[in-house]
């Protein structure tokens, strides 16, 4: 999905500044990140999966640097409190 993720922002002609590439975290979620100007923005795209069994999520914040450390750590909250239940 970094792959991807990444050929999609070269589409739209992002400037990147750095990326980190994904890496576990408890709970079974990984991560993934960039920093990168997006249509003349400069901002922190964040990306959590989530894969139990057969069921997956993604969680993809975009961050605006002035934001950074209180919506980073929130989003990692979030991130860490998601559940996938099956189908009723």
């Amino acid at each position: 999905f970094f792959k991807e993720s990444a050929e999609f922002l070269i589409k739209q002609q992002a400037k990147f500044y750095r990326a980190e590439k994904s890496r576990p975290l408890p709970g079974g979620l990984e991560t993934f990140s960039f920093e990168a100007e997006v249509a003349k923005e400069r901002v922190y795209l964040h990306y959590y999966t989530l894969r139990q069994g057969t069921q997956g999520a993604t969680l993809t914040a975009r961050i605006l640097p002035a934001d950074l450390a209180t919506a980073q750590r929130d989003v990692e909250a979030m991130a860490k409190s998601l559940q996938l239940r099956g189908v009723k």
